[in-house]
């Protein structure tokens, strides 16, 4: 119990103990008077005491009030407090909802970002190592490979870098540089040369023994010579580009793909292995073709003879009927169909218009098995050729349809070789067939050109005999 409390206590229980006491002197008054006095001054005492009591009671309830007041006013303004900060406090958490979705949607906003940063590393890694301008400066994308690693947050520093290389690299596809530069040339050694770099697309060398194109290597950032150098016209004109001495530059567009495509085309002899076994027959045919060609037509070049100076020459002999003057015209002619023929026919110059008809009858049709020769036989040829080429055609589609059989379709390669066997050989009789047609054709037509000049001439020697013999 605390002192504001005891003292009203004490203030209850005053009237009852001064009655009790007061009650008791009286009692104690009779036997005697001096307990009358000790009562009385005792209870005077305890009136001081009770005033005392009372007035610390008093004393105490007042400051007890005050207390209770400022307890009162404190837990107001506690309140107060209370309620401004729930205020704040509902103020704060909605500032905190806004700001974690803020937060939410930045963080969201920021991976995109960085995925999009990373995707767009790996797109500039791959750009890079496939260009050749990375064969003159290593170590210019190396940095892209940190960048565009799963996980990785890139920075300003990083994405200003990532623009500079992106932005260097257009400017590059752009430009024709010639530049000094080591490559590894189709020996397999590194030596020295003159490099050109037009874009990102052609790479050509020259070197003091020969001019060709570029490969790009991404494993090793080298330059590399193709394995085989392009065709003369090609290699000049780059020769002449990187000199100076020209504006037109031979370009491969297809970022290799034609580059390539000069390494890996066959030659006649690798065309013709992939032909088959029919390829060697067509090839006979051919060579067959060609030698009777060639004779044909050094028989016919050697047979050649001005037929209407020769007649001319028999003209006046004949008249005057000086046999052997023609016959002497006629040997100087030469050892040719037409000499000979009229040589035949002036040998029955006396024998009358019949015999001597005969006789030049029968001399044509001796020399004309001999400009006939072979053209038979070329033209078998020409029709053999085309079929040994279906044949081929035949046999290639069957061993494709075998691997097809055996191995499906999966693997082209499998029946490239009997597509190839089949289009080779196509090809290659039609090469054979289609010259020796047209040869066949000239040579027929000159053999009749020579059968119907000695026709002619025949004609017109018996016309001058007999206009002789008329005469005379």
């Amino acid at each position: 119990m605390n002192r504001p409390a005891l003292y009203m206590a004490v203030l209850a229980l005053l009237p009852a103990l001064a009655a009790g006491t007061l009650a008791r002197d009286m009692r104690a008054m009779a036997p005697g008077q001096a307990l009358a006095e000790g009562a009385r001054r005792e209870m005077a005492m305890a009136a001081e005491e009770a005033a005392r009591v009372a007035e610390q009671a008093a004393q105490g309830r007042e400051e007890l009030l005050s207390r209770i007041r400022e307890l009162e006013a404190e837990n107001q303004a506690l309140k107060q407090e209370t309620e401004s900060l729930e205020h704040r406090r509902d103020a704060l958490k909605a500032r905190a909802s806004a700001l974690s979705r803020r937060l939410s949607g930045l963080d969201e906003r920021t991976r995109d970002l960085a995925a999009a940063a990373r995707s767009a590393a790996r797109e500039a890694a791959a750009l890079v190592s496939q260009s050749p301008y990375t064969a003159l400066k290593p170590g210019r994308g190396d940095f892209l490979d940190r960048l565009g690693a799963d996980g990785s947050f890139p920075g300003m520093a990083d994405l200003s870098a990532l623009a500079d290389l992106l932005f260097a690299e257009i400017e590059l596809s752009g430009q024709v540089q010639v530049v000094e530069q080591a490559i590894v040339a189709r020996s397999g050694r590194e030596v020295p040369a003159t490099v050109l770099l037009a874009g990102p697309h052609t790479a050509a060398f020259s070197t003091k023994d020969e001019t060709g194109f570029l490969l790009y290597s991404p494993a090793s950032k080298r330059l590399f010579a193709l394995s085989r150098t392009p065709p003369g016209d090609i290699a000049r004109a780059l020769k002449k580009y990187m000199e100076g001495r020209t504006d037109g530059l031979p370009m491969d567009v297809s970022s290799g793909a034609a580059v390539r495509r000069i390494a890996r085309r066959p030659d006649l002899a690798a065309q013709v292995a992939g032909g088959g076994p029919l390829v060697w027959p067509i090839l006979l045919v051919g060579l067959f073709g060609l030698a009777i060609v060639l004779e044909r037509a050094a028989t016919f070049y050697a047979a050649r003879v001005d037929a209407d100076a020769l007649m001319a020459k028999l003209s006046g002999p004949c008249k005057r009927g000086d046999w052997q003057a023609c016959q002497k015209a006629l040997d100087a002619a030469g050892d040719k169909p037409v000499p000979r023929v009229l040589s035949a026919g002036l040998a029955h110059a006396g024998s009358g218009r019949q015999e001597m008809e005969n006789a030049l009858q029968e001399a044509i049709l001796g020399e004309i098995p001999r400009m006939e020769r072979f053209l038979s036989t070329l033209g078998m040829l020409a029709a053999i050729a085309p079929l040994l080429g279906l044949l081929g055609t035949v046999t290639g589609m069957i061993n494709t349809f075998h691997a097809i059989t055996y191995f499906g379709t999966g693997d082209p390669k499998m029946m490239s070789g009997g597509i190839s066997e089949a289009l080779v050989t196509t090809m290659l009789g039609l090469c054979v067939a289609v010259p020796l047609l047209l040869f066949h054709t000239v040579l027929s037509r000159q053999a009749e050109s020579g059968i119907g000049t000695m026709e002619e001439k025949a004609v017109s020697l018996v016309n001058m005999v007999s206009s002789r013999e008329n005469a005379a």
